[in-house]
């Protein structure tokens, strides 16, 4: 359990680290590419983390799959007691440790806390993490879980490019608690509570779609061998 929790907080450390480090050096002009490069750096650490983890702990890097997980009983609550701590731990090192190699840039973008643009409505803001985070679990579950697709990494990795440069601008797009907890702590708390609450919510709901589209599969194939 404690190779797998130090791979979950090695994981979460570099997306967070990563992400928010795109973000920092985008948005202060010292680095081009915009969103894209944002929602890049997310998604291609995601994928490398996955490779290089998944075969430790599983590459959930995000306390709402984790959840989700347990809710479904593929994994256990009790190691899911260590599993979150782990990765919110690794989101506070990797804000941390951005504080001090990325300095003023990350100051200016509030260190790349994921916030409600001011034309975003709480509900809005709620809605709109709650359906990406969706997507996310669903590919999540469908190609990783229920199905070790041997491209499950990198498809992951694209859905978050995916969301991120969906809807960026309006909520910072966290898909995943851990990711909004380490900005919050050093930067701004406001309407953190979405960030836990949607995307759980979300991926809960990924969970039990794709367990009942995959019933529906086994029972198709059943039908067709008769």
């Amino acid at each position: 359990m404690l190779q797998k929790a130090i791979a979950e907080l090695i994981g979460t450390f570099a997306i967070v680290y990563c992400g928010v480090g795109a973000i920092a050096l985008t948005q202060t002009g010292l680095l081009n590419g915009g969103l894209i490069a944002i929602a890049m750096a997310h998604g291609f650490a995601v994928t490398v983390m996955i490779y290089a983890l998944g075969n430790v702990s599983g590459a959930h890097f995000n306390p709402a799959i984790t959840i989700a997980l347990s809710v479904i009983r593929r994994f256990a609550w009790q190691d899911a007691l260590f599993y979150i701590p782990a990765q919110l731990a690794g989101s506070l090192a990797a804000v941390g440790l951005l504080s001090l190699t990325h300095g003023a840039a990350l100051e200016q973008v509030k260190y790349g806390a994921t916030l409600l643009a001011p034309n975003v409505s709480v509900l809005a803001g709620f809605l709109i993490e709650l359906v990406l985070t969706f997507f996310l679990a669903l590919v999540i579950f469908r190609v990783a879980v229920l199905h070790a697709h041997p491209a499950a990494g990198a498809l992951i990795g694209a859905t978050v490019m995916m969301c991120i440069a969906a809807a960026g601008p309006l909520t910072g797009v966290a898909l995943n608690p851990a990711r909004a907890f380490g900005p919050a702590v050093f930067g701004q708390w406001a309407d953190h509570w979405i960030m836990w609450v949607a995307p759980t919510c979300g991926a809960i709901l990924a969970a039990f779609t794709a367990q009942w589209l995959e019933a529906i599969n086994l029972e198709t194939k059943k039908e067709v061998m008769k």
